[in-house]
């Protein structure tokens, strides 16, 4: 005997892409596993602006505050930091490296 199963409704997951290089290739990927493209309310923000994400309520391509480790002058100033936090110097392992705008 064979017994129908109804399954629950899959909610379509809506997704937003601010316009950079490569969104194409985003698109094409999102809406091959079924998202779909909308202006609003939407589950994933593709931007390369930060100022556009509400990290409490959205799936995003983001970090808060990942300017520590994705730039040069973060990066170097967070290895600067390191010996703060951890018992080994940031000289052992990251090249030498320079803030030119810190006194």
């Amino acid at each position: 005997q064979f017994f129908m199963i109804k399954m629950p409704e899959v909610k379509k997951r809506r997704f937003r892409l601010k316009e950079s290089v490569g969104t194409s290739i985003i698109k094409s990927a999102l809406e091959a596993r079924g998202w779909i493209a909308s202006n609003e309310d939407v589950d994933l923000l593709w931007t390369i602006d930060e100022r556009d994400v509400c990290y409490d309520t959205q799936i995003v391509n983001h970090f808060k505050d990942i300017a520590t480790i994705t730039t040069k002058a973060g990066l170097t100033g967070t290895m600067q930091d390191l010996p703060w936090s951890a018992s080994q110097s940031s000289m052992d392992f990251f090249p030498r490296s320079y803030l030119l705008d810190d006194p």
